[in-house]
C-alpha cells in the first residue's frame, strides 16, 4: 500500500510540471547573484568601510547565500521533487556555468546546495550536508561577452548611449535638483556631483538591508517628491538610468543580442533531441545586467530593477501533438511569474520563437566584437558558448507515443491498487 501512495504522490507532483498532458523536455535558467556587500564606499563621508563587511567589498553575504540557497529549493521541488532531473546530482542531466565574479560562483555554490543537498550515499563527512558540485567559469580576468555583457568593452554601444543619457541626465537634473544638492554636500562629494555619481550611492541600501545605522539626509523625507525619503529617490535615479542602459533596440540588442542567441539556439537544439553539456538542465549564475540585456532584446522588460536571486527561466515542453513550445518564467521576491511573450503569449512554438527574435541576435562572439567595432582574432569559443544550429527534423508519432505512454502508467497505478 506504501508503494501505491508514493507513486500516487509521484504521478501528481510530475503534474505540475504537464500541462494538459504536456511534457517538460529542457529548462535552461539564468539568475542574478544574491546580496552582496558595496562594491566600495558608497561615499566619501561614509564610515561603513570595508572592515564592517567580513568578506570584503563585492562579496556575497550571508542574506545573499540564503536567497540562493531558497532559490535551489525552490528548483528542486519544481524539477527534482517531479522527476525532471534526479534528486542525485548528475553531470549528464545538469550543467553549471558562472561568470568569474566571485558573488556569482559563491551564489551558484549556495544555489546546488540548495537544489542537491547531499542524502545517503552522497554523504561524505559526518555533519556536513554539502557536497562539491562542478561550476565552470571562463579563465580569471578574461572578458565574458556572453554572461557578463555590460563588462564588455563595445565602442558602439558607448557612442548610442552617449547620445541617450544626456537628455536622461538633464531630466533628472532638472526634477531633482534640491536632493542633488543635498548629496553634494553630505556625502562628501562636492563639485563633483554627477548624476551617475549619484546613481551609484544607490550601495547604501545594502548597508540599511544589514541595519547598519544611517544619518538623518539618508532618511529625511521629501514632501515635494510623494514624502519619498533620500534614499528612495536615489534608487529611483538609479533606477531610470539602469533601466535606460537597455531601454533601446539598439542597445538591448548590443547587451543581450549575444546571450539571446545561445539560449534560442539551445531550445531549438533540444527540441530536436541535441545538447551541448547536460540533456536537461543548463543553468547559468550571472548578474542583473545579464538579465536586464536578455529581457529588453526580448522585449519582455518591466522597467523595475532585477531584485537580487532573480531567476529568468525557459522551459521547453512537448505536447500530445509533439510540438515544441517555450514558456518563459520570471521568479522575483519569491514569485513566480509567466512572461507573455510578444506577438506569442504565454506558450510560444519554439521555432517561431527563434523567428521571432531573429532580428535581435548576434550568433557569434566575432560578430559582436565586429558590431562593437573592437579586435576579435580567435572565433573557437563559439561552438562553446553559443551552440550552432542543428537541423530540425519534425517529430514522428509523438502523440500516438505520449498517449501509449499515458496508457501504460494507467494500468500500472490499477495494477498497484489491485
Amino acid at each position: 500500500m506504501a508503494s501505491v501512495i508514493f507513486f500516487i504522490v509521484f504521478l501528481f507532483n510530475f503534474c505540475i510540471l504537464t500541462i494538459n498532458g504536456d511534457k517538460l523536455v529542457y529548462v535552461h535558467a539564468l539568475w542574478r547573484h544574491g546580496d552582496r556587500a558595496p562594491e566600495k564606499i558608497p561615499y566619501p563621508n561614509d564610515i561603513y568601510t570595508e572592515d564592517y563587511w567580513p568578506r570584503g567589498y563585492a562579496m556575497l553575504t550571508n542574506l545573499g547565500m540564503n536567497q540562493l540557497h531558497e532559490l535551489g529549493t525552490f528548483f528542486r521541488n519544481r524539477y527534482a521533487n517531479t522527476g525532471f532531473v534526479n534528486k542525485t546530482y548528475n553531470y549528464k542531466e545538469v550543467f553549471v556555468r558562472s561568470t568569474d565574479a566571485p558573488r556569482a560562483l559563491s551564489s551558484a555554490q549556495a544555489f546546488l546546495n540548495g537544489m542537491f543537498p547531499p542524502e545517503n550515499d552522497e554523504l561524505w563527512q559526518a555533519g556536513l550536508n554539502w557536497q562539491p558540485i562542478p561550476v565552470h567559469s571562463t579563465t580569471p580576468g578574461d572578458p565574458d561577452p556572453l554572461l557578463r555583457p555590460t563588462d564588455f568593452d563595445c565602442p558602439k554601444y558607448e557612442d548610442l548611449w552617449d547620445d541617450i543619457k544626456k537628455s536622461i541626465n538633464k531630466e533628472i537634473e532638472k526634477k531633482y535638483d534640491p536632493v542633488l544638492t543635498l548629496l553634494a554636500t553630505s556625502t562628501g562629494i562636492g563639485n563633483d556631483l554627477t548624476v551617475k555619481k549619484a546613481s551609484k550611492l544607490v550601495d547604501i541600501t545594502r548597508e540599511v538591508a544589514h541595519n547598519l545605522s544611517q544619518p538623518e539626509w539618508i532618511t529625511r523625507r521629501w514632501p515635494e517628491y510623494n514624502n519619498n525619503s533620500t534614499l528612495d529617490i536615489i534608487t529611483e535615479i538609479y533606477r531610470i538610468r539602469r533601466i535606460a542602459l537597455f531601454d533601446d533596440k539598439k542597445l538591448a540588442r548590443l547587451r543581450g543580442g549575444y546571450v539571446l542567441n545561445d539560449v534560442l539556439k539551445r531550445l531549438l537544439n533540444a527540441s530536436n533531441g541535441i545538447f551541448d553539456e547536460a540533456n536537461k538542465m543548463l543553468l547559468y549564475s550571472t548578474h542583473d545586467g545579464t538579465l536586464l540585456g536578455l529581457m529588453y532584446a526580448m522585449g519582455v522588460g518591466d522597467y523595475q530593477l532585477i531584485p537580487y536571486a532573480s531567476a529568468l527561466i525557459f522551459e521547453l515542453h512537448q505536447d500530445n501533438n509533439g510540438l515544441y513550445y517555450v514558456q518563459i518564467l520570471y521568479r522575483k521576491n519569491g514569485e513566480l511569474q509567466t512572461i507573455d511573450i510578444p506577438d506569442c503569449g504565454t506558450k510560444c512554438e519554439v521555432r517561431k520563437l527563434v523567428s521571432l527574435f531573429s532580428s535581435m541576435t548576434i550568433p557569434t562572439e566575432k560578430k559582436l566584437y565586429k558590431e562593437c567595432g573592437t579586435k576579435h582574432d580567435d572565433d573557437d569559443d563559439d561552438i562553446r558558448l553559443s551552440p550552432k544550429f542543428q537541423q530540425l527534423n519534425p517529430p514522428q508519432n509523438a502523440g500516438f507515443s505520449m498517449t501509449i505512454n499515458f496508457a501504460l502508467m494507467f494500468l500500472t497505478i490499477l495494477y498497484l491498487c489491485i
